[in-house]
């Protein structure tokens, strides 16, 4: 995230979600031999942060549950979309130009995670412990 941003659990979510929904797309892009959008905007420094403050801003009207909703459902469709790979498809290269060389699984880490994080684990980069996080959100009623 960034130093000028104050977030809601919610805003979080927002964040992970955006990511989350481009990493499925891509995966189909890239099942197709496409190359998805989002692999060279998330290289560029204006670009990522645009699609940053971008998708936490399109889910702003969302409430807490709604947020908690989408979440739900867009993790449920990565990790279907990640379970269903082969091991060969993890090391496919691309079939189009990249400026590096770059495999099914390089692509996602350069949507989801920036090493050393964990891979496709997104959430507790920003919070340890989101089952807490979330038995504290409703104690306090948010």
């Amino acid at each position: 995230l960034y130093a000028d941003q104050e977030l809601s659990f919610k805003d979080l979510l927002a964040h992970l979600v955006t990511y989350e929904v481009y990493a499925v797309e891509a995966v189909d892009a890239w099942q197709q031999g496409e190359k998805h959008w989002i692999t060279e905007a998330m290289r560029d420094p204006i670009r990522s942060r645009d699609i940053h403050y971008g998708g936490i801003a399109v889910r702003r009207p969302l409430t807490l549950p709604q947020m908690l909703e989408e979440w739900e459902m867009t993790q449920a469709r990565l990790r279907e979309t990640i379970a269903a790979l082969s091991d060969d498809a993890w090391i496919s290269p691309a079939r189009f130009p990249t400026p590096e060389p770059m495999d099914l699984g390089g692509m996602l880490e350069v949507i989801l995670v920036a090493p050393p994080r964990p891979m496709y684990r997104h959430l507790p980069v920003h919070i340890p412990d989101s089952a807490d996080y979330i038995r504290w959100l409703r104690r306090i009623r948010v």
